[in-house]
């Protein structure tokens, strides 16, 4: 089975659109799927890192507008002979796009939480909490299969791992994890950090996690250095182990 995933990385954006579907690139390959990516050249791409995990990209322009994204994205499907699938995970990324490219690939899967525009798509997955179940009945093609709900949620099975083995918390703050995502454009992390040093907080463990896009990082390490027993990480391979650890 041949599958392209559509979902760019950026300061701006975040990082969550590609991680997520690394998550899910990794559990088809498990089952013999041939992967690849389309990405943008964003500042803050993570194509380093999707490259590092195996996968090919196929890099587009940063500045491009959704037209020009769309047929060069259309030219990559009738390049790879109409692939199985093709999965998007893109908050400019609609009908409009889609449609146009129904010819050349067999089905398109589309990775959404928004539910405020019309998708042509055979499956639309919404991992959010939400009881109003019927948000995308007008929104995609009658014969769309729905995926919505926690119970889909794309997580690393290292996130179940944990699970069984998650200390029980006794009410008192020892360690803190302070994660404001992969991008973190306007420096939550850096606020955090300073509230901390301005109430002088003591016998407190922090762990600071900093996104791979993340444009603050020599200002971020230097914040930490002057409070005491406070860590920063990078390239955080055991988020899992991190947030179970974590009283806060």
């Amino acid at each position: 089975m041949n599958i392209l995933f559509r979902a760019d990385a950026s300061m701006v954006i975040g990082t969550g659109h590609v991680i997520r579907c690394l998550t899910l690139a990794d559990e088809l390959g498990k089952q013999g799927a041939d992967i690849s990516f389309i990405c943008r050249e964003t500042e803050g791409n993570l194509i380093a890192l999707i490259e590092k995990k195996g996968y090919m990209v196929h890099a587009l322009p940063a500045d491009i507008n959704m037209d020009t994204d769309r047929e060069l994205t259309l030219r990559l499907l009738e390049q790879q002979g109409h692939p199985d699938w093709l999965i998007a995970d893109h908050y400019e990324i609609d009908s409009a796009w889609e449609s146009p490219l129904r010819g050349s690939v067999k089905n398109i899967m589309v990775i959404d939480d928004l539910a405020d525009r019309k998708h042509d798509c055979d499956l639309l997955l919404d991992q959010n909490y939400n009881d109003d179940h019927e948000r995308y009945r007008q929104l995609v093609p009658a014969t769309c299969t729905r995926l919505l709900g926690p119970e889909y949620t794309l997580l690393r099975p290292q996130f179940a791992d944990v699970r069984s083995n998650i200390k029980e918390h006794t009410g008192e703050i020892r360690r803190i994890l302070i994660f404001m995502g992969g991008g973190d454009e306007t420096d939550q992390t850096s606020m955090v950090l300073n509230a901390i040093q301005m109430l002088n907080l003591h016998n407190l463990e922090i762990d600071v996690v900093i996104g791979p896009s993340n444009p603050n990082r020599a200002k971020i390490e230097a914040l930490a250095s002057g409070i005491p027993d406070t860590k920063c990480y990078s390239d955080v391979e055991d988020m899992a182990g991190l947030m179970s650890a974590a009283d806060l």
